[in-house]
């Protein structure tokens, strides 16, 4: 998915246990992901946007914009310069495209759960 080291599998895991509605299980996971030394920042902003969606599920709504606000200036500052398949520094394109997936996705459940309040 977005890394193929161990330290990617935390990932891995609480997407799985997110899309399982077990949304405490992976926050736990994302919370060791994302504290990781040396993981691909892709890796660590994907985990603060899925975080961020968890918490928003547990009702954490303050928590949760914190995440996502790191997450997205994250992959912000990523796209602003110039895209490379890969480089040493900053992990897979792939893992960077798929950090700005999950961040859309993360958008539209904060708009969602905005209107649900009004």
């Amino acid at each position: 998915m977005l890394r193929s080291t161990p330290h990617g599998a935390p990932l891995r895991w609480s997407l799985l246990e997110y899309r399982r509605g077990d949304f405490s299980a992976a926050a736990g996971w994302l919370e060791k992901c994302s504290t990781y030394p040396g993981e691909a920042p892709s890796c660590t902003a994907a985990s603060h946007v899925l975080l961020s969606m968890a918490l928003l599920q547990l009702g954490r709504t303050e928590a949760a914009d914190g995440d996502l606000k790191l997450g997205q200036q994250m992959i912000d500052k990523h796209f602003q310069k110039k895209l490379e398949i890969w480089d040493n520094v900053s992990g897979h394109l792939e893992g960077w495209l798929t950090a700005r997936l999950f961040l859309r996705q993360a958008e539209e459940m904060k708009k969602a759960a905005s209107m649900l309040e009004q």
